[in-house]
């Protein structure tokens, strides 16, 4: 890639990046300028990119990524980049914009006023496999059934068992899943 080639972190609607300053990736021992490509209702958040390759996934670059584009997300809507895009020029970021204007405008229509957010979950529960019993009679009767007086379990039913309750599990979480999309859903927007 030549001197000139340009680092992407994502696109937003033209007009809207905030003040950046050299927040970028470090190009040539200093971060880099972030500015604005534009076409049209759309520009490509950029930096300059002196590389001869795409970055190394290292946190000197990886930090400034994160920051860039967290920066513009409290400022507008932003379409971020997975790391280590990068366009050889500004007359290339321009073409994608202009090749792409329609779907990169719906996008940002679309995401306007919404925030990403991941949730983790975990069971607070002493044992996992006994909440599922409890609370599920079908996989009970099955515990019993294999695990009753009358004969001890094969190795066949105890996988059958593991099977029945990883199900009840994945059930769970699915059921959980909908319910909750359903409920931030219907949250106000902005």
């Amino acid at each position: 890639m030549s001197r000139r080639s340009l680092y992407i972190y994502g696109l937003i609607p033209a007009g809207k990046l905030p003040p950046m300053g050299r927040a970028g990736l470090e190009d040539g021992g200093t971060p880099g300028l972030v500015y604005a490509v534009t076409v049209g209702a759309a520009a490509a958040v950029v930096s300059a990119f002196g590389g001869e390759h795409r970055p190394a996934p290292l946190r000197r670059n990886l930090e400034p990524h994160d920051r860039v584009i967290q920066t513009i997300a409290k400022a507008t809507t932003i379409l971020p980049m997975a790391f280590g895009h990068v366009a050889r020029s500004g007359s290339q970021v321009r073409a994608l914009l202009a090749a792409h204007a329609r779907d990169i405008a719906a996008e940002l229509d679309r995401l306007q006023g919404m925030a990403e957010m991941g949730v983790k979950l975990s069971w607070d529960v002493e044992s996992l496999y006994g909440h599922l019993v409890d609370t599920d009679p079908v996989l009970a009767e099955q515990r019993d059934r294999i695990f009753g007086p009358s004969r001890p379990g094969t190795y066949a039913d105890k996988l059958e068992l593991g099977g029945s309750s990883r199900s009840t599990c994945a059930r769970g979480r699915a059921a959980w899943r909908t319910s909750s999309c359903r409920r931030w859903a219907r949250a106000p927007r902005k």
